[in-house]
């Protein structure tokens, strides 16, 4: 339970940091996402294609870069949890 919370503190506070690479990234998957939608409002399938492609690119980055926050903070958790000590 504890690394949840501790994941969840990470992830709202890196959130609240528009400057954090996630943050952008989120932001980035958003707008590509919402363009997408308006060129295919406006048959432009091709260019909504594209969009859809680069909101699918960000948001994985975004996946990515929180993959490798959680890693770095669960990592030492469960090593002191192996070695038998208390957290």
């Amino acid at each position: 339970m504890t690394n949840i919370l501790t994941i969840s503190r990470i992830l709202l506070s890196v959130l609240l940091m528009c400057t954090h690479p996630l943050s952008c990234r989120l932001l980035r998957a958003k707008e590509m996402l919402a363009a997408s939608e308006e060129n295919l409002k406006m048959g432009q399938l091709r260019t909504s294609l594209n969009r859809s492609y680069y909101a699918v690119f960000h948001a994985m980055r975004a996946v990515n870069i929180l993959e490798d926050l959680i890693h770095q903070n669960i990592r030492p958790c469960n090593k002191v949890m192996r070695s038998g000590e208390v957290i």
